[in-house]
């Protein structure tokens, strides 16, 4: 009698590797797009448009040869070499789709940051990582046993659950809300869609009317996002949605295509577009085209209850039913070099002092608009 004999079983530790600026920029906007939490903001395109040539470095992170982590760093650098900061933000990504979140991925992911950047390369490190959740989850103490200093995330937004069935999210509206929206699919628009890059330009057109009308102080440059929009390949771009009344574009609004979450990058209306509730539609659109392709949620783009009320009012009504307010996890920063710290918190407190500047100067403008709606409203 034979007996079977079978190869004995022996346990191995996955072997991890890291590499740094290996990458190309088609490889890396492919790499991106199978992770959950990948967002516009890590792609090389956006890079590029944002912070210039040479300004950015590309970190990837393997297990067993498979990609498991990524992080785009914005590295501003100090002169002599002296230190600098690297940024990574809505990153490092480490969720891949269809995949339960493994924390070892952010962990190891996190180590290798540090360790490039802070420790070998003397910066000043900050994430701001693309996770809505509070301050009791796992990730937050995981980076924090990496060495990682947490601090609160300023970013403030309505997260609509887009589980439900689209009957289920139009009951959710608020009444006032999709009274607007019936008015406005009553009011024969013209809805265009598309990536191309003219109908981007299309959109900047609108929001440069409604800016110079609104005088807001801005702090997300969406000039920037076209040249993303040129240079993403086209099942990447954003995809955009003009509404047409009268042979005029009254309205426009173009969304983030990467990850499970879809997030508006540019948004306006023109006076008309606003009489005729042409952003109801627009929104409710965007809605819909995510829902369609399985995304999990909508981040409608922040809220300012106290600065902008009409806006956050509109975004409410949206969310409604099925939304939640929702803060980013928060920052963690690694800090070995005194010299880059001291730069960070420089940058960090002149930052501060110019949008407090616009910010009050956005304040003096709109009660003037105020004082002189009223002086009008009493002549007449």
């Amino acid at each position: 009698m034979t007996m079977n004999s079978y190869p004995s079983i022996v346990s191995q530790e996955p072997e991890y590797s890291v590499t740094v600026d290996q990458v190309q920029k088609e490889a890396w906007e492919f790499l991106l797009s199978d992770f959950a939490d990948a967002s516009a903001y890590q792609t090389w395109s956006y890079g590029m448009g944002h912070h210039g040539q040479g300004k950015t470095s590309h970190l990837v992170v393997s297990r067993d040869q498979r990609v498991i982590g990524l992080a785009q760093v914005r590295i501003v650098q100090l002169p002599l070499a002296a230190g600098g900061v690297a940024y990574v933000s809505r990153g490092p990504v480490w969720q891949r789709k269809g995949e339960s979140p493994a924390l070892e991925n952010l962990r190891q992911v996190g180590i290798a940051l540090r360790t490039e950047y802070a420790e070998r390369r003397g910066l000043y490190l900050k994430l701001a990582p693309n996770l809505f959740a509070n301050n009791t989850h796992p990730a937050m103490q995981m980076l924090e046993d990496c060495g990682y200093r947490w601090s609160p995330s300023r970013y403030r937004t309505l997260l609509i659950d887009l589980s439900p069935s689209l009957d289920e999210l139009r009951t959710g509206l608020r009444q006032t809300w999709r009274s607007c929206l019936r008015k406005a699919e009553n009011a024969g628009l013209k809805m265009v869609e598309g990536s191309d890059v003219a109908l981007y330009d299309r959109a900047l057109a609108v929001h440069r009317e409604m800016h110079h009308r609104k005088q807001y102080a801005e702090f997300v440059n969406v000039e920037e996002f076209r040249v993303m929009q040129e240079q993403l390949p086209d099942a990447l771009k954003m995809w955009i949605v003009l509404c047409e009344h009268e042979g005029e574009t009254v309205s426009a609004l173009g969304w983030s295509v990467f990850g499970e979450i879809g997030l508006p990058l540019i948004c306006a209306t023109r006076k008309k577009g606003l009489e005729i509730h042409a952003s109801h539609l627009m929104f409710w659109r965007m809605i819909q085209w995510l829902k369609e392709r399985g995304y999990r949620y909508c981040d409608l783009g922040g809220i300012g209850p106290e600065r902008n009320p009409e806006g956050y009012t509109f975004k409410a009504g949206l969310a409604k039913g099925h939304g939640m307010e929702a803060s980013l996890l928060g920052e963690f920063d690694f800090c070995e070099n005194g010299l880059s710290r001291l730069a960070y918190e420089t940058g960090s407190w002149a930052r501060k002092t110019v949008r407090s500047a616009r910010l009050a100067v956005e304040r003096y403008r709109k009660k003037r608009r105020q004082r002189s709606q009223e002086s009008q409203s009493i002549s007449e």
